[in-house]
């Protein structure tokens, strides 16, 4: 029986006949069992691909349209085999308990053997379905994979199979591994025993109330375990954790110093990431900032653009997991002219500010940089 998302797919595909690519990528429901699917998934060689919805549901029906029916989705689910189910249908109970379904809408990847690999929940953009599925395609970061690493030895990624499992609805695994962490480990002598010290005090300290605290500075247990860890990752996590809790209580020099110390300590893979954060966060103090750190500002955004400039050149397979987006062009771009606008730099920072835009039309992050780099070039 043809369900409801599967009726408005036909729809919609008959009303962009012209489109020719776009309907080449129009997703194909499996539609027979979910152990039929299994089955086929295993003929094809494939993942499985399990999207559970509800009539009704806004968030389902954003989903499905704005998300599932993009060309750049579309193209990455031909690598499943892909089925919908309604979670409100007692007849596909077998699916929604071997998935522990517990909202909609949810979108789970798995093995052709059952194994649920991954997961990715709620309405999510199209660049970040597009990003977590390319992963998963991939087999980074699923729970397979990590076991594997978890048994090469490779000590960062116990504590991230335990995320996940918690992720997936697997109480009892994440349990399982955290229990074995503290048996283990009660010191944090290794990473995973120290990256699990360092979120209980988070956890702690974020417990403490405001009111009636000590006159110590209830942040300090934390500045000295980040301070004094030997591993780059448990600096990484606690600089974050600061440089957010200290903008909430105001104390916007000290973010922007834990946020400079996070990009320090940061992967290479996830320096983007957060440089553009940091960059974004200085931009909006930008009254405030001090030499170095408008020069630390200008070096991080310079960076970025190069480095984004120079795998675009390179790099034009959209598959390849390196390929650079125009919304990750966009927001190097935007960076780079936010540091040009700090450093007074106005006629740069709105022309590199403008190509931004005409990569990301509508952003609305852009458009408030834009009005501010503009307001700043009339002073």
């Amino acid at each position: 029986m043809v369900s409801p998302l599967q009726a408005r797919a036909v729809v919609a595909a008959l009303a962009l006949v012209a489109a020719g690519p776009w309907l080449r990528a129009e997703i194909q429901w499996f539609d027979r069992s979910f152990e039929d699917a299994l089955s086929t998934a295993g003929d094809q060689d494939k993942m499985l691909f399990v999207y559970f919805w509800m009539e009704g549901s806004q968030h389902c029906e954003t989903l499905y349209q704005q998300t599932l029916q993009s060309p750049p989705a579309q193209e990455i689910l031909q690598s499943f085999v892909c089925l919908s189910v309604n979670a409100a249908d007692a007849q596909q109970a077998t699916v929604i308990r071997h998935c522990q379904v517990s909202i909609v809408p949810s979108m789970f990847f798995l093995s052709p053997q059952g194994v649920i690999e991954d997961a990715i929940m709620g309405a999510v953009p199209t660049n970040e379905f597009v990003d977590q599925g390319t992963r998963i395609k991939a087999g980074r970061d699923t729970v397979s994979e990590l076991r594997g690493r978890v048994d090469s030895g490779d000590e960062q990624a116990l504590l991230l199979l335990a995320s996940k499992l918690q992720y997936l609805g697997d109480q009892a695994g994440f349990r399982r591994i955290i229990d074995t962490i503290r048996a283990e480990d009660p010191l944090g002598s290794t990473l995973a025993g120290a990256q699990l010290l360092l979120r209980d005090l988070l956890q702690k300290v974020a417990a403490t109330p405001a009111e009636g605290a000590s006159s110590e500075d209830p942040f300090a247990p934390v500045y000295e375990q980040v301070t004094n860890s030997p591993f780059a990752e448990v600096k990484l996590e606690g600089w974050e954790w600061l440089a957010s809790q200290e903008a909430q209580r105001g104390k916007t020099a000290e973010s922007r110093q834990a946020r400079a110390m996070a990009y320090r300590h940061a992967p290479e893979d996830r320096k983007e990431e957060i440089g553009l954060r940091m960059v974004q966060f200085y931009f909006l103090d930008r009254q405030e900032l001090d030499r170095d750190e408008k020069k630390l500002m200008r070096e991080v955004a310079s960076k970025i653009a190069k480095e984004v400039e120079r795998r675009a050149k390179k790099i034009k397979d959209p598959n390849d997991p390196n390929f650079v987006s125009d919304e990750q062009k966009s927001m190097a771009y935007s960076a780079l002219a936010q540091a040009h606008s700090v450093d007074g730099k106005h006629s740069k920072a709105l022309s590199v500010m403008e190509k931004a835009l005409s990569l990301s039309p509508g952003n609305g992050e852009h458009e408030r940089a834009m009005r501010a780099i503009r307001a700043a070039a009339e002073e």
